[in-house]
């Protein structure tokens, strides 16, 4: 899977997230909010990175205090190949709300595309033994570990995890990896 597909994934994901979750208290005019979220979010789809980042940046100035914007900054970062500063924005989030189940996820994500495999790994278990059938971080740590040639531990996290999910549920172990069972 290529980093445009990880990153949609991720954006679906998040999105179904942040509906399943509710919305939490955020700073700020909630329609600009939303609006340069928008328009950020536009951009990183027409993969204009760098826009969106400068999109996202220019909206922290209004709305400093909104994780939101902190959050899809990150992954304008981590699209344009910044995973350092996407890092440090997932941490700065985790800093102010150390519970934002799609920071640490992102987080997990960038340590992971910056090749930091065990400290991506960690974080991803901590979300599975807070929320056992979280689907993401089944998903995110069975694919770290593949990455890391680590196929045993890979096929556990499908058994030990409670993700009721159709990817999770047709993954296809093979001595060399997975591959998604087409029906």
């Amino acid at each position: 899977m290529g980093r445009l597909q990880r990153l949609l994934t991720a954006v679906i994901v998040v999105a179904i997230c942040f509906a399943a979750d509710g919305a939490s208290a955020f700073a700020g005019d909630e329609d600009s909010v939303l609006r340069i979220l928008a328009a950020g979010q536009q951009a990183m789809l027409e993969r204009h990175y760098r826009q969106a980042a400068r999109v996202l940046r220019d909206g922290l100035k209004e709305h400093p205090g909104d994780n939101r914007l902190r959050l899809e900054l990150g992954r304008a970062y981590l699209s344009a190949g910044a995973d350092g500063r996407a890092i440090r924005l997932f941490r700065e989030i985790l800093g102010t709300e150390p519970g934002n189940r799609l920071a640490k996820l992102e987080l997990a994500r960038a340590l992971n595309f910056a090749h930091q495999f065990q400290d991506s790994s960690e974080i991803y278990r901590e979300l599975l033994e807070m929320h056992p059938a979280d689907e993401a971080a089944a998903i995110g740590l069975a694919s770290n570990l593949l990455h890391q040639q680590r196929s045993p531990e890979a096929r556990n996290t499908r058994t030990e995890s409670r993700a009721d999910n159709w990817v999770v549920r047709n993954l296809r172990w093979r001595s060399d990896g997975i591959r998604l069972k087409r029906k």
